[in-house]
């Protein structure tokens, strides 16, 4: 049986062709260790059962977000040509790029969860998108659409009428 996750990004040139991507086990890390790092800190606490429930959700969003934090931190400091989108007036970062998938930083979408919904929304209908991974805590949207020639510049006027379009 195939994992959600692998399931969700499925390439159409086969359902084995996203594990060879380095980005895919890297998210995949990233999102296993927050949840390594609250079930140890709820068993160093000694807290188990339902009281350990709001700690655990606790310390996941938290390591999630200082992760993400610490991350972005590490890629603009290797990476300083492109830290951030300068044709958009939308403050964003590309996180990764890979054909047929984008992931943005949008700090604008943790601020304001209206903008959040009003992206959601106008990227659901866009007949290039095939799956939207939007995460208001620590900002990020991942995109994953049809045409690996769809440019960086479609993404960017999306991002700008979502801004617009509550006005």
């Amino acid at each position: 049986m195939q994992s959600d996750s692998a399931s969700k990004w499925k390439s159409k040139t086969g359902s084995f062709e996203l594990w060879k991507s380095l980005d895919f086990w890297q998210e995949q890390t990233i999102d296993l260790i927050p949840l390594l790092i609250a079930i140890a800190v709820t068993k160093k606490m000694g807290i188990y059962g339902w009281r350990a429930f709001p700690v655990y959700l606790l310390v996941v969003n938290t390591s999630r977000q200082l992760l993400e934090y610490l991350l972005s931190a590490r890629r603009r400091d290797l990476n300083p040509d492109h830290p951030k989108v300068a044709d958009c007036s939308i403050d964003c970062t590309i996180v990764h790029a890979i054909p047929q998938r984008i992931r943005l930083r949008v700090p604008l979408i943790a601020k304001d969860i209206a903008y959040g919904q009003r992206l959601e929304k106008l990227l659901t209908s866009d007949p290039q998108v095939t799956q939207i991974r939007l995460n208001c805590p620590t900002a990020s949207i991942a995109i994953a659409y049809k045409s690996p020639e769809t440019s960086l510049a479609h993404w960017l006027e999306i991002l700008e009428l979502a801004n617009r379009s509550h006005k």
